[in-house]
């Protein structure tokens, strides 16, 4: 269902492009920077120049209009993405591509001169833009034959740009490239110059890109199940020391990707258990943070956490919860009514938020359900004598939206693995699924109805 599914994908993506191409004549030409190496113009466009694109600190709701989670015909949250402007692309001919050079695309990463920072972080701006926004059938006939060396020079290079915005954007190339072809194996030659710069970089932003470069090589670039758990151990050591581990005590983003890294990796482990335990006591401590999205984080982590235990439970009679959640459940009810989650310092949406999901968290600890499930009935009214066991509940209300397709979220692994896809690509996400094997093999495709 899956190949059926992705090959159908494919073959829509090429027929489209190539009707673009007859009808524009449009055709990769090649523009040349001065005292650059030459690139190919489907990277690097004046409408894809450093003047277009939105900084990487900055987000567009409208961008993602298409494109996240939606809860009672809400939208959710606004997704956390960025993107460039005029991105369309025409895919050439089987001529063209045959024709089509990668050597400049390669070369444009590399010469360390000063005088190049400028033109190589335009250079890696385009490749970011054109492999998140823009990737289709063509992208990956180009792409794959070349990712395993472009990797090695973004590797080479990751913790030499002369600034952190290019420490940066060799991050995103580096995780991008890897999400895009599940052959590659990264992970070994990568782990030691990620953790690496989440000791050694003085930019914070950096370091939660290394996050989530490193929870992508581990899970999709040759990564065992030994070694995913010993990255999440990696990550769990951050929440305990409150990100002292890496020099960045208390820096709200580096503790909610530690967290969402967590949660990501340990969707796809088989075995649990014996990291589970410890990740519940040092999640159930970051519930008293006075930062919001830590604070989501942390309790959908341990949502996340009872529903694997509640799954062995399943399978095994004789199974016990380690943890009794009562205690979590009184904690998190505590915490809702706390004054800082009512007075104005948050906006309406980010306290309604805050509320929407430590009820959803509570509900899936007391009834054993997934996210954002509710126990109210559908009928108004109940007929008298009626057997409320008779009446239907609402149920899961959290559906996730890419582009055309959408999916009932109704256990908190599909949660948290759209989660990352989501930080990962962004508004591109829609020109991944299900085209790209590793995206939609991670989301389940085969679950996904398209409108």
């Amino acid at each position: 269902m899956k190949s059926h599914t992705r090959m159908e994908a494919i073959q829509e993506q090429e027929v489209t492009a190539s009707n673009d191409v007859s009808n524009s004549g449009c055709r990769p030409d090649i523009v040349m920077f001065e005292g650059s190496p030459s690139l190919p113009s489907i990277l690097l466009s004046p409408s894809s120049s450093r003047s277009s694109i939105h900084s990487l600190e900055s987000s567009d709701a409208s961008c993602c209009a298409d494109n996240g989670f939606e809860l009672d015909g809400l939208e959710h949250r606004e997704a956390k993405a960025y993107y460039a402007k005029n991105c369309s692309l025409g895919a050439p001919d089987s001529a063209e591509l045959s024709n089509f050079d990668t050597k400049p695309l390669i070369n444009s990463f590399l010469g360390w001169k000063p005088m190049y920072g400028d033109v190589r972080e335009q250079n890696l701006e385009g490749y970011i833009s054109h492999v998140r926004h823009k990737y289709n059938a063509w992208t990956h006939d180009w792409l794959n034959p070349v990712s395993n060396e472009l990797v090695e020079v973004f590797l080479r290079q990751i913790d030499r740009g002369t600034t952190p915005r290019e420490r940066l954007l060799r991050l995103q190339a580096y995780y991008l490239t890897i999400s895009t072809d599940d052959a590659l194996k990264s992970f070994h030659c990568s782990q030691s110059a990620l953790k690496k710069i989440m000791v050694e970089d003085d930019d914070d932003r950096c370091k939660v890109h290394a996050l989530y470069a490193l929870c992508m090589a581990v899970t999709y670039s040759g990564g065992s199940q030994r070694d995913k758990q010993d990255v999440m151990q990696y990550l769990l050591t951050i929440v305990q020391s409150n990100g002292q581990s890496v020099k960045s005590h208390k820096f709200a983003p580096v503790m909610s990707a530690a967290i969402i890294g967590w949660s990501f990796i340990a969707s796809h482990v088989d075995d649990l258990p014996d990291a589970a335990v410890p990740a519940v006591a040092a999640f159930a401590q970051q519930l008293d943070t006075t930062d919001m999205q830590i604070l989501c984080d942390a309790a959908q982590a341990i949502a996340f956490i009872y529903e694997f235990w509640r799954d062995i439970q399943t399978d095994d009679v004789h199974f016990h919860l380690p943890c009794d959640p009562q205690p979590i459940i009184g904690h998190l009810k505590d915490v809702a009514r706390l004054d800082r989650w009512t007075v104005n310092i948050f906006s309406a949406k980010k306290r309604r938020r805050v509320r929407d999901v430590l009820v959803s968290v509570v509900t899936s600890l007391r009834y054993g359900v997934g996210p954002y499930y509710s126990t109210r009935l559908r009928a108004r009214d109940v007929p008298a004598g009626a057997d409320e066991d008779q009446v239907e509940e609402i149920g899961y209300r959290c559906r996730c939206r890419i582009g055309d397709y959408t999916c009932l979220i109704d256990t908190w692994t599909a949660f948290w693995r759209f989660e990352m896809m989501e930080l990962v690509f962004g508004c591109g996400l829609p020109q991944h699924f299900p085209v790209n094997l590793i995206v939609s093999t991670c989301l389940d495709d085969e679950f996904w109805d398209k409108d």
